[in-house]
């Protein structure tokens, strides 16, 4: 006895879908050129197969959003992280205070980890240093 075959449009004999195709291999412009982006083009069209028209635009759909985060992957070897917003575009910075084992002080952004810089940071007439003035 052979198995039944499923019923047609419950997305079990789906084809990959010209829509959803052409989708992911506009999104995959965005790789690197090579073997990467074949890589990827080859397993996101895989991931079609077996879905229905409906499931395979979302999943495209799906894909094209991560597409950036999986550039950034492969062309720095590791996720970027993404700096808050105010530390970006240099509006705001957390400052927070630290001191080092000679005694100044200095200020790091606790979000962004930038390190405050200035002419008098650590001079002698700055108010940072531990102690005061030495005479």
């Amino acid at each position: 006895m052979t198995p039944a075959r499923p019923a047609p449009g419950n997305g079990a004999e789906c084809e990959a879908g010209f829509a959803a195709t052409a989708l992911l291999r506009a999104a995959t412009l965005l790789l690197p050129r090579g073997v990467s982006r074949n890589r990827y083009r080859r397993e996101f069209g895989a991931e079609l197969y077996g879905q229905s028209r409906a499931r395979q635009l979302s999943y495209a759909l799906g894909a094209c959003g991560k597409m950036w985060s999986l550039r950034t992957v492969l062309v720095h070897g590791s996720e970027v992280s993404r700096l808050p917003l105010l530390c970006r575009t240099n509006l705001h910075h957390f400052w927070e205070k630290y001191v080092n084992d000679e005694g100044l002080h200095f200020q790091t952004c606790s979000r962004c980890g930038r390190e405050k810089e200035g002419p008098l940071a650590n001079s002698l007439f700055s108010p940072m240093r531990v102690g005061g003035m030495n005479h």
